[in-house]
């Protein structure tokens, strides 16, 4: 993957880790069980965490706003709250 190095792409690159941080704490999923869930590496995930300016790969973004009730608009906008009403 190209580096990147636009601020909206890094802002949304860490709404991504917040929220992955938050469903952890909120029980509802780990990196660990999305990685399952998904038949990734987990140690991808976490490559992609540690490698600076690297892109969130878009159907990351998608399932953790599908699965995990993840509002797009605060992922992609920095706006409202991060979990959808259900």
């Amino acid at each position: 993957m190209k580096a990147i190095s636009n601020p909206e792409s890094e802002a949304i690159r860490s709404r991504f880790f917040q929220a992955m941080q938050e469903l952890r704490a909120r029980k509802l999923g780990s990196i660990y069980e999305f990685a399952k869930k998904y038949d990734l590496d987990t140690s991808n995930i976490r490559k992609l965490k540690t490698a600076e300016r690297q892109p969130i790969p878009g159907w990351y973004l998608a399932a953790i706003v599908k699965d995990y009730g993840i509002s797009a608009e605060w992922l992609l906008l920095g706006k409202g709250d991060p979990f959808t009403q259900h």
